[in-house]
């Protein structure tokens, strides 16, 4: 049944009208939250879609959502749920998540797909140190990575992961050399995407990227999710040992290379027409959902507490949202690592503070204030400034564990 629907989307790829819809397949560690928050500028909350493994798809924006669930098989499975019923066909959209490419296809053969690819050896260790993160502070999510089959440290079974996620054949089939995934990939990247981005040049490919797009360029191109430096631990005789099992993702990313250079850093090919931010009068933002800035953790969560939460590592971490140009109300929902902190919190909008009124409920705080139209960025999202002025080391053993403010909820409607 895969394989017809694999078929079917080949002829309708072939075929495919001026179709609006952008797909950007997530490699994890290659650069796709900040990829993810730059396009996002560009799109309505309810024009965002997510596909993750372990979330069901919601638009960012909408109520609806269902509750977070885990896979059941080996293999992807989420794309089955996309609300297909929740936009039109020709719908300008952004849908973005880790999904192999043998599974988005067959159901978005019209999309504009786009992928970044990475240093395999980068790619690996940061992944490694993602990990390690997720053990550290989210412990109960680290025990599902389901993107890593079998689990475990992505250093020791994150191996060609690039060459997995844009092959035809599913990794799990005895039958497929890493050759013929490899050869599978190289093949799709050539025919089926619209755009090859490569990390170590990511300027470079946003700008080549929004200019495909028929994008206007943004003043500041953001970074997210960037883990802070722990080094690299490894000796040069396990990172050898590493490039020799990764030699597929080598010879995909030197390809991926060669195609950035020859075919999209100069394009002056437009797939649409051109566009420019859809601002939004309402913004409904919870730590589930994608990152929107910097600063910021994974999310955590306790079983018996109601909210999800993003704790931040650094005393002035943000959100960037794209709003329409008024009066708003801001409110979100925080506490503070080190309790006195609470009392120094500002919140600061493209540099203007904000008076905050504070009320406690429970062990966070509710915090309120009036957003004047002057402070909202004119044909620019909206930076978003938290800031405190004290972080807490609670583990000075293992990596120097930082918590500082810790947000659950941020809302913006008009005034």
């Amino acid at each position: 049944m895969q394989l017809l629907r694999f078929l079917l989307a080949l002829w309708l790829f072939a075929a495919r009208p001026g179709f609006s819809m952008v797909f950007f397949y997530h490699i994890p560690k290659c650069s796709g939250s900040s990829v993810t928050a730059i396009l996002s500028y560009y799109y309505s909350a309810h024009d965002i879609y997510r596909i993750y493994a372990s979330q069901s798809i919601c638009p960012y924006g909408e109520k609806w959502w269902k509750d977070p669930f885990y896979l059941e098989q080996l293999e992807f499975s989420t794309v089955k749920n996309f609300p297909f019923s929740a936009f039109a066909p020709n719908e300008r959209c952004f849908v973005n998540g880790h999904l192999y490419f043998r599974d988005g296809f067959p159901y978005f053969p019209h999309a504009i797909n786009i992928v970044f690819l990475r240093d395999p050896i980068q790619r690996l260790l940061s992944h490694q140190n993602f990990w390690k993160m997720c053990a550290e502070y989210s412990p109960e999510e680290s025990m599902n990575q389901s993107h890593l089959i079998p689990l475990g440290p992505p250093i020791d079974v994150a191996h060609n992961l690039q060459v997995y996620y844009l092959s035809s054949f599913s990794w799990l089939d005895p039958t497929i050399s890493l050759q013929q995934h490899l050869d599978s990939a190289k093949y799709n990247l050539l025919h089926y995407f619209d755009f090859v981005g490569i990390t170590e040049h990511f300027d470079a490919s946003i700008n080549a990227l929004c200019k495909m797009l028929g994008l206007e360029k943004i003043s500041a191109i953001p970074v997210c999710n960037r883990l802070a430096s722990r080094g690299n631990h490894y000796s040069e005789e396990k990172i050898e040992e590493l490039k020799k099992i990764n030699w597929a993702d080598y010879e995909l990313y030197h390809f991926a290379q060669e195609l950035f250079e020859k075919k999209f850093r100069h394009n002056t090919t437009v797939l649409q027409q051109p566009v420019v931010h859809s601002f939004a009068d309402r913004i409904e933002y919870t730590p589930d959902q994608a990152i929107v800035g910097n600063g910021w953790m994974i999310r955590e969560c306790c079983p018996s507490y109601p909210y999800y939460w993003r704790t931040s590592f650094v005393k002035n971490p943000h959100l960037v949202f794209s709003l329409n140009k008024r009066d708003y109300r801001v409110r979100f929902l925080a506490k503070t690592a080190v309790e006195r902190s609470i009392e120094s919190l500002q919140l600061r909008v493209n540099g203007y503070l904000i008076d905050l009124k504070k009320m406690q409920q429970g062990e966070w705080y509710l915090f309120e204030g009036a957003l004047p139209e002057k402070a909202v960025g004119k044909g620019e999202p909206t930076t978003f400034a938290f800031q405190i002025d004290e972080l807490l080391d609670l583990d000075q053993n293992s990596g120097g564990r930082l918590l500082g403010l810790s947000l659950a909820r941020f809302e913006i409607e008009p005034f």
